[in-house]
């Protein structure tokens, strides 16, 4: 298994291997051997990763391309579900962009709710 979404997290937030082997109190070149896929990763240790990143595991192991929990919310609606993989593969511009569009769409509803007839 390889787990190629471990080198991108530890490279996003500027880790060394040596980093997150002290995480899973393990050596250095046993955590390599996880990130290579040289060598199966147990649960226990992926649990902790996806706790310490704040991703799921099944993002983890590339079940989803959603990177980010939602917490408490177990049943989510197909077009949700949608915007939050799509939402979640832009970049931070893009998503600037989406968020000012979708304030100013909110805004305009609510004013059109109380707009006299």
């Amino acid at each position: 298994m390889n787990l190629e979404r471990l080198l991108e997290l530890r490279e996003d937030n500027h880790l060394k291997q040596s980093d997150i082997a002290k995480i899973l109190h393990i050596s250095q070149q046993q955590y390599s051997l996880y990130e290579s896929g040289e060598r199966q990763i147990p649960i226990e240790k992926l649990s902790l990763l996806a706790d310490y990143f704040h991703v799921s595991i099944d993002y983890l192991l590339k079940r989803t391309q959603c990177k980010h929990l939602i917490e408490d919310q177990y049943f989510i609606d197909t077009e949700l579900n949608k915007f939050i993989l799509y939402y979640s593969s832009l970049d931070v511009t893009n998503r600037d962009i989406i968020l000012g569009e979708m304030a100013k769409f909110y805004k305009e509803q609510e004013a059109a709710k109380t707009k006299p007839k």
